[in-house]
């Protein structure tokens, strides 16, 4: 944590330098008017309700409490819809991956390990929640993105545990972000995690 923080002060320090603290707020209601636009858009054209993809994946109670808790997410104001969530589902020896969006939840893909492998990397997880945001939305929203959305990430976490059981992960964030199909280049992973039944 520690070393993000130093990075991002390091990298936004010569943005921070000519932002003018009257204009980061106006900034981010523009940037945030944007986002609701896209959002509309999303549900309209890709994907299916929560309710439908997860009974595709397989419908228990454990993924109905998944809908709750992401559909609770989706319905926080503010930096919630800056912070992106993924969800890694350990399905013997795949890793799939989906995006979870607005209500909606994407299959982005699958990987697929040795049964020997893949229970050495994820242990007993289920499945691994993933929070993390992009990058050209932290820098056009202003120096104090990235550590409220940390924060957001923090928040995220703590009503993971209240809902759902949850444990460490031993895995390197890029890894793990590279397993999700995500570009390491364009987004940082605030948070992830091992949710079990």
């Amino acid at each position: 944590m520690v070393d993000l923080v130093n990075y991002f002060k390091k990298n936004f320090q010569f943005q921070a330098c000519f932002v003018d603290n009257n204009s980061v707020s106006i900034k981010r209601k523009e940037v945030l008017k944007l986002l609701d636009e896209k959002k509309t858009v999303d549900n309209i054209n890709y994907g299916y309700s929560s309710e439908e993809q997860f009974e595709v994946i397989s419908p228990t109670c454990f993924n109905k409490r998944l809908i709750l808790f992401f559909n609770e997410l989706m319905d926080r104001e503010v930096y919630s819809i800056c912070i992106e969530h993924q969800l890694l589902e350990v399905r013997n020896s795949e890793l799939i991956s989906y995006h979870i969006s607005h209500n909606r939840i994407h299959k982005i893909g699958s990987v697929f390990f040795s049964s020997d492998k893949i229970k050495g990397i994820f242990e007993e997880h289920r499945y691994i929640y993933i929070s993390f945001v992009d990058l050209n939305l932290l820098s056009a929203l202003g120096r104090n993105a990235m550590f409220e959305s940390l924060k957001e990430a923090g928040e995220i976490r703590a009503i993971l545990k209240q809902n759902l059981i949850v444990s460490e992960l031993s895995i390197n964030y890029n890894v793990l972000a590279h397993y999700a199909k995500l570009n390491i280049n364009r987004i940082v992973v605030l948070d992830a995690v091992g949710v079990n039944l």
